[in-house]
């Protein structure tokens, strides 16, 4: 299997248990996330070796998060410690019409402090074959936009694949801050994730005419993918029924300008979070393997962003063989 190098900010989660609201616990659920955590967990749990770059502070909660990645089989050997913070999210589980909330606080974290002097990029590539980052890093300050963008250069210079998500988060920064930030990294990025609206309103491209049109998509990422030299894009489209029933399918756009369309799955929500970063792990995996088609590729991720939304917590805890009986009710024996 492949090495995958993912880099990012790690957080705590603090959560109501059940559906309650954070105005009315008295208690709160415990656990770690962190967009490129969660596809380093999830790529190792597919049978990759995985190694997360982050800085975490020098006590307990750092000691405990590292804890947490090593159980997953995550290489923590260049996460560096210092600082004093490690940032925080709340999350409010929505349900029926009621939406979900999260509130962020991650300010003056270890993470925001990270230099690149104190990164060794290559003892840390060393036989790798991709590296992993969204746009929430890019977002988060201005020390670790600098250190994404070292990682990329540092990486295609080695010929290692980069593989980025926009996963743009308003309470974080402007579209305006993001647009100019994506259309930096872009011409260092081969595997993109990035929907309609990101081309939209981050690169400046005309919307398409008819939504879900093959056709459509196919005009629009070509020539997003000719303009900065990406290989491939992939996205998903959601259908929100209600806050705790989904539809989700997937699109992908090849080198060769042919759209690829996955089949529709409709579930119920256990934990929203994460569904994005299991889609990226999922579709790594199968971008990393030749022997696989586009169809099968497509269709495992949209699984295994299925898969994670039944899975209590960030990360996507389920194996290949798991993702792949994804809809198969009988009970394994």
């Amino acid at each position: 299997m492949a090495k995958i190098v993912t880099f990012g900010e790690m957080m705590l989660r603090l959560s109501p248990p059940g559906h309650l609201r954070i105005i009315q616990t008295d208690r709160f659920l415990t656990a770690f996330g962190g967009a490129e955590a969660n596809t380093a967990i999830s790529l190792s749990l597919l049978g990759h070796k995985t190694v997360f770059v982050t800085k975490l502070p020098s006590h307990v909660l750092g000691d405990a998060g590292i804890q947490y990645l090593r159980k997953y089989g995550v290489s923590t050997e260049w996460i560096i410690r210092g600082g004093d913070r490690l940032g925080i999210y709340y999350i409010e589980e929505g349900v029926s019409l009621r939406p979900g909330r999260v509130i962020y606080d991650r300010g003056h974290s270890s993470f925001t402090t990270i230099d690149k002097r104190e990164l060794d990029w290559e003892g840390i590539f060393e036989g790798a074959d991709l590296i992993h980052l969204t746009g929430i890093t890019l977002a988060v300050g201005e020390k670790p936009r600098e250190v994404a963008f070292d990682a990329m250069k540092e990486a295609k210079k080695r010929g290692i694949h980069v593989s980025f998500d926009f996963n743009y988060r308003s309470k974080l920064w402007s579209v305006d801050e993001a647009s100019k930030a994506y259309r930096e990294i872009l011409p260092y990025v081969d595997l993109c994730f990035a929907g309609v609206q990101d081309a939209v309103h981050f690169l400046g491209y005309k919307a398409p005419e008819k939504v879900e049109d093959e056709g459509s998509y196919q005009e629009l990422f070509t020539r997003m993918m000719s303009d900065y030299e990406i290989r491939t894009i992939a996205f998903t489209h959601r259908t929100v029924h209600s806050s705790s029933d989904h539809s989700l399918s997937a699109f992908s756009i090849t080198e060769e300008g042919r759209v690829y369309r996955s089949g529709t799955y409709r579930f119920q929500i256990v934990d929203r979070v994460g569904g994005g970063d299991a889609f990226a792990a999922g579709y790594i995996h199968g971008w990393l393997d030749s022997t696989i088609t586009e169809e099968e590729r497509l269709q495992f991720a949209v699984k295994a962003s299925v898969m994670n939304h039944t899975i209590v917590g960030d990360a996507n805890l389920a194996t290949v063989e798991e993702i792949e009986q994804l809809g198969l009710h009988d009970v394994k024996r």
